[in-house]
């Protein structure tokens, strides 16, 4: 029996496979339901029995062939003539199999819903999509091989060229592989910690996003280069720089607030409104009381957060109150975030990476908006502080990379990143780590020259010092200490190490104990009422593990408790990439909430979830550990420490917030789009490979820029980064200027001088009461007359309400709101059958009524009257009436 050649063998195999392709989709049809409508034959319709025949054809057709290629050599030898007869056949023919390989490969992992009304079509043709995907991919093998360019020898080529890069890919599998034992053996990050601020995975992408944003990267770069000549044009990169902030920008500030969105939940009555609520309310108020000639805080040096509170007083300085307004610019400031990434990325990698990560952090915060009524998050559209903190450790790692790539010639950056590292201190305390963990790995960088390294530590600490003085004096003007931080930092690490922490430092009328640091309770749906306590945690209703205790481990000590919630950030962080192929549209999957329903991790933060996931999901998550750990390698093998400087940040980040115990959610939102950047950079290594092997494209020839392979020449001087790190100086100085330049808008007015001018705004006509009788009830030792700002009035039906303070369901309808004055806040409360037709934010408002306290403990003012003092001036009197007298009579009773 003659022996067959090699190209016989790959023709039949190919042919083989193609006709099991047709018998998979021929079962594949039959089995869909028929409709006995349109049934012609067999209860098939005409359209099922055309897709049928075609279906037997090919089976025909492919067996056919598979025998010829096995026993005929001429035949198959006229086949390789006719279709591998030259370079630029089988260049177009795996262009063409390539592109039909990814179109026929989103439609087939496409949800069937998302086709609308032709969802019974794509249904039926689903196994025709199916085949064409196996047939293009398995044609683009072919070629290949008929190539020559898929041979052992040349694949065994590779792995020595990328020894380094592959030996550090598998220690890193190693180390990852290791703590997912440890993981499922012990629960250590996964099983839930009572009493501490422990959240689910981050926000997620979805697997079709990343395959976009690769295209559209690999598109743009393409055009790019094909539009250059391959030689880099001055301007590039800031017409990229503007289309990629714009193009944020619009996405984001059009991208629609969920209803149950927890930190602005919405729209409410009178003014249906997104307004601030909980921790991002309580930051709104600290700008306000700046605005109010009070100080940021109200003077309060104890709350953190600085840095953003001034940002909001310079919003709403620019935007007023109008909260849609506020949001809007916010988000067009905050859009530089995929500007920064894109300057890493294509420093790192080159302007494919650049483009690709833009895509991926753009996609991604469209994903967080979405995602709002579900997980603990925080985004762009909301006054939170972790965005901000997310923009300043992207800016603070793209100036370590650019020092620590030539750290002989760049150290003056070191300038700009001590002036950024002052900035995100007063963003948010736990950055307080990050200057001793750059000074520990600019160490391994500069080795032996520890002069050098001395000397740029020093500028550092120099320019963290300078910019944040300013602030330092305002500390030191209000209570004689500079170290503002101080206070707060020793209160949470007593908090979190010792049974009985100090008690909190108080020196204004602004609560000292931050919202911040407690735990919001799922999101209420809009007409449902909150049934949670004000000081309920989301986990304290999790059942203690069992898996700390079978392995005999003490879960309540702090070494465990840190090591826990580390760990649960990591994990946490990496489950924000795709672990199945759901190929779904943007974030329809988010909002809708079929993502979460269908992954164990989103629905289950109990013990166990990690040894008992899906194949699917199990292969997904190890896939992804695989391109992080070859991302990792290269970026070592290329920069060596510099290329693990992102990975510090991370890490040293996580272990930040770990330490206060907080883990998960919104407290992983800086730092998790670096996990993206090693993910997006392996497999941009292996799409480079795949590329170079197919195509002969050069990496260079792409749009990498050439400083990836060499350091460029050019150095910072000593002047140009003082200039970098001027304007965070400036913003340090003109905050705690403005903190001291606004004079007080409300004076400390008794209660007759605020009924004085409640009778000059000629608006005590419109009460059933005159003033003898209004005098008379605020004789009362608990009545109380208030004059201030009103802020996030809220009108509830019976039975509804939010999870917290004064915003908690009652048996009563209601208009609450915030105030401030003088004296401090004021939280009330005024019954009304019906909702006003406008009581806007933001206005001055005069409140009577009298001191009471509800069943939860909660302090306010239970209102008789409430004077709006607007641009459309109205008196709202409780309804139903009462008698002025304190206390009031409740709500629907005569007394």
């Amino acid at each position: 029996m003659p022996e067959r050649s090699s190209s016989q063998k790959y023709l039949s195999t190919y042919f083989a496979f193609a006709l099991l392709g047709a018998l998979f989709g021929l079962a594949y049809l039959l089995t869909i339901p028929s409709d006995p409508k349109h049934s012609l034959l067999f209860g098939y319709s005409a359209s099922r029995l055309a897709l049928i025949a075609s279906f037997l054809t090919v089976i025909i057709g492919a067996g056919n062939f598979a025998l010829r290629s096995w026993r005929n050599p001429r035949w198959t030898q006229k086949f390789d003539a006719l279709f591998f007869a030259g370079d630029k056949t089988s260049l177009w023919g795996l262009r063409i199999s390539g592109a039909a390989f990814i179109v026929f490969g989103v439609f087939a992992l496409m949800p069937l819903h998302r086709f609308g009304y032709f969802t019974a079509y794509a249904e039926r043709l689903r196994p025709v999509i199916i085949f064409f995907t196996q047939i293009s991919f398995q044609t683009a093998i072919l070629i290949l091989h008929r190539a020559g360019r898929l041979r052992w020898k040349s694949l065994a080529q590779e792995i020595r060229a990328h020894r380094l890069t592959l030996w550090i890919a598998a220690g890193c599998m190693m180390i990852f592989g290791g703590l997912w034992g440890i993981a499922a053996r012990t629960g250590i990050g996964i099983d839930p910690m009572p009493r501490t601020n422990w959240y689910e995975s981050g926000v997620p992408m979805l697997s079709i996003q990343v395959v976009v944003a690769a295209l559209i990267a690999a598109a743009l770069t393409g055009l790019i280069v094909w539009v250059s000549g391959r030689k880099e044009k001055r301007g590039t990169d800031i017409l990229l720089s503007i289309a990629i902030w714009a193009l944020a920008a619009y996405l984001w500030s059009q991208a629609p607030l969920p209803p149950n969105n927890f930190f602005a939940p919405g729209p409410y009555p009178p003014d249906y409104a997104y307004l601030p609520y909980s921790d991002a309310a309580s930051f709104d108020m600290s700008a306000q009381y700046a605005l109010a000639g009070q100080g940021i805080a109200g003077g309060n040096t104890f709350k953190g957060h600085s840095a953003y509170l001034g940002f909001l007083v310079f919003l709403h300085l620019l935007a007023g109150q109008d909260f849609s307004l506020l949001v809007t610019w916010q988000v067009i400031i905050f859009a530089v975030f995929p500007v920064i990434v894109y300057f890493i990325g294509k420093i790192i990698y080159g302007r494919f990476l650049g483009l690709f990560m833009a895509g991926l952090v753009v996609t991604q915060e469209l994903n967080a908006i979405a995602s709002g009524g579900r997980l603990n998050l925080s985004h762009s559209k909301l006054f939170m502080t972790e965005f901000p903190t997310k923009i300043g450790l992207a800016a603070l790692i793209l100036l370590l990379f650019l020092w620590l790539r030539k750290p002989d010639r760049n150290s003056a950056y070191a300038l700009p990143a001590g002036g950024v590292l002052a900035i995100l201190m007063l963003l948010r305390y736990n950055t307080l780590v990050m200057p001793f963990g750059i000074i520990a790995g600019t160490l391994l960088v500069y080795g032996k020259n520890w002069r050098t390294w001395l000397k740029t530590s020093v500028m550092l600490f120099v320019a963290m010092g300078i910019v944040i003085s300013p602030w330092m004096w305002r500390s030191w003007k209000i209570t004689g200490d500079p170290f503002f931080f101080a206070p707060k930092l020793t209160y949470r690490i007593q908090a979190e190490f010792r049974e009985t922490p100090e008690p909190l430092p108080v020196n204004d009328p602004v609560a000292n104990v931050e919202l911040e640091d407690e735990i919001p309770a799922p999101a209420p749906e809009l007409e449902s009422a909150a049934q949670s306590q004000p000081t309920q945690t989301a986990t304290d209703v999790l059942p203690l593990p069992e898996s700390q205790a079978k392995a005999g481990i003490n879960k309540d000590g702090s070494l465990y408790q840190i090591s826990s919630h580390f760990v649960h950030n990591l994990i946490t962080n990496l489950l924000i990439l795709p672990t199945r192929p759901i190929f779904d549209f943007l974030p329809d999957a988010i909002a809708d909430g079929s993502f979460y329903e269908s992954i164990p991790f989103w629905e289950n933060l109990y013990d166990g979830w990690l040894t008992d996931l899906p194949s699917i999901d199990l292969v997904g998550i190890v896939i992804n550990l695989a391109l992080l750990a070859l991302g990792i390698g290269t970026a070592f093998r290329k920069w060596r420490w510099a290329g693990m400087m992102p990975l510090g940040v991370l890490t040293a980040y996580h272990l930040s917030t770990a330490l206060v115990r907080d883990a998960g959610g919104r407290y992983i939102v800086p730092v998790d789009w670096i996990v993206l950047l090693y993910f997006a950079y392996g497999v941009l290594h292996i799409a480079y490979g795949a590329l170079r092997k197919a195509y002969g494209i050069r990496y260079t020839s792409y749009g990498a820029a050439r400083s990836t392979e060499m350091p460029p020449k050019k150095t910072i001087s000593t002047r140009a980064a003082l200039l970098l790190t001027l304007p965070f100086f400036i913003y340090t100085l003109s905050m705690t200027v403005l903190d001291q330049a606004i004079p007080q808008r409300y004076a400390h007015l008794s209660k007759a001088e605020v009924i004085e001018r409640l009778i000059q705004a000629g608006m005590l006509d419109q009460i059933s009461f005159d003033a003898a009788n209004l005098k008379e009830f605020l004789k009362h030792p608990d009545s109380r007359a208030v004059y201030g700002l009103s802020l996030y009035p809220r009108f509830f039906g019976q039975n509804q309400g939010l999870h917290r303070g004064i915003y908690l369901d009652h048996p009563f309808p209601r208009l609450a709101f915030t105030m401030i004055t003088a004296s401090g806040p004021e939280y009330v409360l005024l019954p009304l059958d019906t909702s006003p037709q406008t009581f806007a934010h933001g206005t001055d408002v005069i409140v009577i009524g009298c001191q009471n306290i509800d069943r939860r403990g909660l302090w306010h003012i239970d209102a008789l009257l409430v004077a709006h003092l607007g641009e459309q001036p109205a008196i709202y009197s409780r309804t139903p009436a009462v008698p002025p007298s304190c206390p009031l009579a409740e709500h629907g009773s005569n007394d």
